[in-house]
């Protein structure tokens, strides 16, 4: 599972200017080339009071598993168990839930759901590894290749650019609004994107790929492109 940074003191540059990252991932277009997409990646669960429950509720629809409660005693068809990391319950009121799979057979993996605009819960990340950042609020390692991250006004590559922060500096996290949503996790699986608010250097917001929740992007570099 990823590790999540602790929250530090922002100590990276900042540079005015355009041309930074926050390229929207298109739609149509997979990090996994030939991943065929067979289950849809939003849940149709109503939003709940208590997000976590809700983004658990729309977790166990999209991967046809059971909750904690049903993992050894009504599980006859043996899926996957799922339940709420309960270090990181509170997570999930800024829009990142932090969940857990575990096969009735062993092994276990994170999943991470995302909050839709709408208040749907929808597939966001997960695995044994990733750079996604989970925990909000808290620090986030700029990612860009070289080429800078765009803070915009507004949750879309569209909206008024705010900055631009140099590479491999810091940002912190607010929240978290889901834009494009996964594949659930199946043979190859596709990671979501979407937009976290920042508080730091600057406010705004700046568009997942770009970002890791690790403390630095060894492991981002190898899954993203710039």
């Amino acid at each position: 599972m990823g590790k999540i940074v602790l929250a530090l003191a922002f100590a990276g540059a900042a540079t005015i200017g355009c041309g930074g990252g926050d390229d929207e991932q298109p739609s149509s277009t997979s990090s996994a080339p030939g991943a065929v997409i067979t289950r849809g990646a939003s849940s149709s669960a109503s939003p709940s009071e208590d997000p976590a429950e809700a983004a658990l509720a729309g977790a166990i629809e999209l991967l046809e598993g059971v909750s904690e409660a049903d993992c050894t005693t009504n599980n006859p068809e043996q899926a996957d168990c799922i339940s709420i990391d309960p270090d990181n319950r509170e997570n999930a009121s800024l829009g990142v839930a932090v969940l857990k799979i575990e096969g009735p057979s062993g092994g276990s993996s994170g999943l991470l759901m995302g909050r839709e605009a709408d208040g749907k819960w929808a597939y966001y990340a997960g695995g044994v590894q990733y750079y996604q950042a989970s925990k909000l609020p808290g620090e986030m390692t700029v990612c860009t290749q070289g080429t800078g991250l765009n803070v915009r006004a507004e949750p879309s590559a569209t909206a008024q650019l705010v900055r631009t922060v140099e590479d491999n500096s810091t940002v912190t996290g607010e929240e978290f609004v889901l834009t494009q949503p996964g594949t659930p996790p199946t043979a190859s699986p596709i990671p979501g994107y979407g937009w976290y608010r920042i508080s730091a250097p600057i406010e705004g917001w700046v568009y997942s790929k770009y970002v890791s929740g690790l403390a630095d992007c060894s492991l981002h570099d190898s899954l993203e492109t710039p």
